[in-house]
């Protein structure tokens, strides 16, 4: 029996026969969805402005097409990939072959082909398969030139984990047919051993531990516990912190710079010692969440981002921020994330101080909330309400306070942060979704970070972050399993 990408180990038929029992109202929407495309075409050449939604108009195209054997809507894919196809690039401005809409097209495309190339007529087949192959091993190629550079770096964040997904899902897509195609996948695997990133929490929780208690797929623990020893590699024991951003043989400052994100990659080190039995990885993550308890978090229950130390004595110099407005601010992603990471702390380690603060933070969030409950990219900007709002802080924090609901002492409290999330995803819904757009999100207005000039956008953790709250909210079931 063929398995095909994403689909488990479902036939489609089978997919067939959920679509009119389990799934009966995602099955109406991915049709209401692929009726949609009858009205239109993509332009006829590349427009400067985004051609992300083609990647995926083409996959559900495709799956409608296997689940209803309407040959509507293979015609329809047909259509678009003939078109798009002519493009000589994928990609716009500076980056041609490896951007945000060059990633996305993989990703979908890749899906398409792997789930209905098989019913093409030979020629159209085999021409979609040598585009993909093209821009594949442009963005491959791409990748290995930048090695530490851009979407190939450390930073990862926003649209460099799609460039990741779009590569890995047309190689797979490709295997069989360019055998060179595997090494595409293996481009998340490096990371493992990366020392110049604080995120590895980040990415090997949600993709590996994560993916691993979805799919029971074992193997993708290795990777995970290698990654958390990495972590470890950033511990300053005098400190009693982690590095945040640079070498960790870098600079004075590099070396001494903390921050609140951090909170969010401490469940890779709590759950590597609940795996090995090795409590070294959890002590580092519970002095480090103390630490960051004493110097982040202020009197008045809000929090700061960064904080420097002397990395040769350890001791505390001073405040700072890189993503806030100053570093007497409140910037609210950061205190979304330390709420989470608190709670999820005390969840851990049973350290009451930890729930203690997670308690004050997401009091400070209630009381400084606006009216629609999605707070301003920094509760301390000047210019509030005329400024920015942080759609994924909002996201973040949702998912947080059901973290601290579940560990409330207080039934009053639990009832109470509940609450105050399942407002804030209903507002994110409302007000903040991209229905009636061809954006390729969830949610719009997201806030990366003003000082650095980029707001008012989407943010793929945004999204993440809201289907996770929708998960813990609807499939209490999946979250105690997955997410715990």
């Amino acid at each position: 029996m063929t398995h095909h990408l994403l689909l488990g180990q479902k036939t489609f038929a089978e997919w067939r026969a959920v679509a009119q029992t389990t799934h009966r109202a995602r099955f109406a929407r991915l049709i209401e969805q692929a009726d949609s495309y009858s009205s239109y075409l993509p332009p006829l050449e590349h427009p400067r402005e985004t051609i992300t939604y083609i990647g995926m108009a083409v996959a559900n195209l495709a799956f409608a097409f296997r689940l209803t054997d309407d040959a509507r809507y293979l015609d329809r894919a047909r259509e678009w990939i003939k078109i798009v196809s002519s493009y000589p690039h994928w990609g716009i401005l500076r980056h041609p072959d490896t951007d945000l809409n060059a990633a996305w097209l993989l990703f979908g495309w890749g899906l398409a082909y792997d789930w209905f190339g098989d019913t093409l007529p030979r020629d159209e087949r085999d021409a979609l398969r040598a585009k993909l192959h093209l821009q594949g091993t442009r963005l491959y190629n791409f990748a290995v030139a930048n090695e530490g550079k851009w979407w190939s770096s450390a930073y990862w964040q926003n649209h460099n984990w799609i460039c990741y997904t779009g590569l890995a899902t047309v190689a797979f897509a490709l295997e069989n047919e360019f055998p060179e195609t595997r090494a595409w996948a293996q481009r998340l695997v490096w990371l493992k051993d990366e020392t110049r990133t604080h995120d590895l929490g980040f990415i090997f929780w949600l993709a590996n531990v994560l993916g691993a208690r979805l799919t029971g797929d074992a193997a993708l623990l290795p990777d995970a516990l290698a990654a958390a020893q990495t972590l470890t590699r950033r511990y300053n024991a005098r400190g009693e912190y982690l590095q945040a951003w640079g070498l960790i043989d870098g600079t004075r400052e590099e070396r001494g710079r903390t921050n609140i994100d951090l909170m969010m990659n401490l469940a890779l080190l709590f759950w590597a010692s609940e795996q090995t039995g090795d409590w070294r990885y959890a002590r580092v993550a519970a002095r480090h969440a103390r630490t960051s308890r004493l110097v982040l978090v202020r009197p008045d229950d809000s929090t700061v981002h960064v904080a420097d130390f002397d990395p040769e004595t350890g001791a505390f110099l001073r405040h700072a921020t890189h993503q806030g407005l100053s570093a007497d601010s409140c910037w609210s992603r950061g205190h979304a994330w330390a709420l989470y990471g608190f709670a999820d702390t005390y969840r851990r380690t049973g350290d009451e101080v930890f729930r203690a603060v997670a308690q004050r933070l997401a009091e400070y969030a209630r009381v400084h909330a606006p009216k629609d409950l999605v707070p301003f990219w920094d509760y301390n900007a000047p210019d509030i309400p005329n400024t920015y709002r942080d759609s994924s802080a909002a996201a973040v924090m949702a998912s947080g306070l059901l973290e601290l609901a579940e560990i409330e002492s207080d039934a009053t409290r639990a009832v109470r942060w509940r609450a105050f999330a399942e407002k804030i995803t209903l507002s994110l819904w409302q007000n903040y979704s991209s229905r009636g757009t061809n954006i390729p999100a969830i949610l719009l207005h997201g806030t990366r970070s003003v000082p650095h000039g980029l707001a008012d956008h989407a943010l793929i953790y945004g999204d993440y972050y809201f289907v996770e709250t929708l998960t813990k909210l609807l499939r209490p079931d999946i979250a105690a399993r997955v997410f715990h």
